[in-house]
């Protein structure tokens, strides 16, 4: 069976840019599907006056430090930017408007369908955003599979 990717990442905000950037720099293949029109969309609707939590010195993705001249608690705008910038820089594209609506491992392959298209991939990162509820989906089989299963919150 052909495989489109190693890894599908689903979501182009911090976590699935930065998984993308670390499996770039291995040398694996991936796609980034991301349901909205842009990278970091949560980040850009959430209210104006918001800002890290986190020192930016302990929130600057792998590869790409924040600005010095930046507050060390950057504003709502400034990770927008941020964001924006490291996908550029590190080369990172992105399938917009790819929302998977299905994702089903079937014989050790992994299917994730949107409205568009599908892909094939061995791995799946489900990259979505601290914000949202873990979801843990289940599927037939899953019991009898060896590997580890972690959601991204862990």
């Amino acid at each position: 069976m052909s495989f489109e990717a190693d890894t599908l990442i689903v979501g182009a905000s911090a976590a699935g840019l930065a998984t993308a950037r670390c499996l770039k720099k291995a040398g694996q293949s991936f796609e980034i599907a991301e349901a909205a029109d842009v990278v970091g969309n949560a980040w850009r609707h959430h209210y104006d006056r918001l800002h890290l939590h986190t020192p930016k010195s302990s929130s600057a993705l792998p590869g790409l430090k924040m600005p010095r001249e930046w507050p060390r608690y950057p504003d709502r705008v400034q990770v927008v930017d941020y964001l924006k910038q490291y996908c550029a820089r590190q080369g990172l594209a992105p399938h917009y408007d790819a929302e998977v609506t299905r994702l089903e491992l079937v014989d050790g392959t992994w299917t994730a369908t949107t409205r568009t298209r599908q892909w094939r991939a061995r791995n799946v990162v489900v990259a979505t955003g601290a914000a949202r509820r873990p979801v843990r989906p289940t599927w037939p089989g899953m019991d009898s599979y060896r590997g580890q299963l972690l959601h991204s919150s862990q």
